[in-house]
């Protein structure tokens, strides 16, 4: 499957399950998992997008942590290829980080999941942009 499609279909799974996690949510113990939905995230990124790549690829771990040791399968496994995005209106290639929501000048991690968190591989700036405004690549590590 194209790495588009992959990637907007965990968009879509992420939308449809976040109900059900937020029930998950209400009555969870933050104190002694205060890192449960970053994990939840990081297996089903694994699952439904790297596993369904080739078997040498290994992407960066989704979200904001780069540890490799934060991965759910293959722990301490460096990162082989990442996500670019390519905004429709620049030629610059920039790496996908998470998807993320707008709610009013707020930012966060929730649905609809309709902005893409980037990062400047050059300044590590991060930034974000409309999912609508932007096409993934797969790009390997140089």
């Amino acid at each position: 499957m194209p790495i588009e499609s992959l990637i907007l279909l965990f968009q879509k799974f992420l939308l449809a399950s976040w109900p059900q996690l937020a029930l998950i949510m209400n009555d969870h113990d933050w104190d002694d998992d205060p890192y449960f939905i970053d994990y939840w995230i990081q297996a089903n990124w694994e699952l439904l997008v790297e596993h369904q790549l080739l078997d040498d690829v290994i992407l960066p771990a989704y979200g904001y942590d780069v540890d490799p040791n934060a991965r759910y399968k293959k722990k301490g496994s460096a990162p082989t290829h990442y996500i670019a995005c390519k905004p429709n209106s620049t030629k610059d290639a920039l790496v996908f980080v998470c998807f993320a929501a707008k709610n009013g000048c707020d930012i966060s991690l929730a649905p609809p999941f309709d902005i893409v968190r980037v990062r400047c591989e050059k300044t590590l700036e991060l930034s974000y942009m409309p999912l609508e405004s932007v096409k993934f690549f797969l790009v390997k590590f140089a």
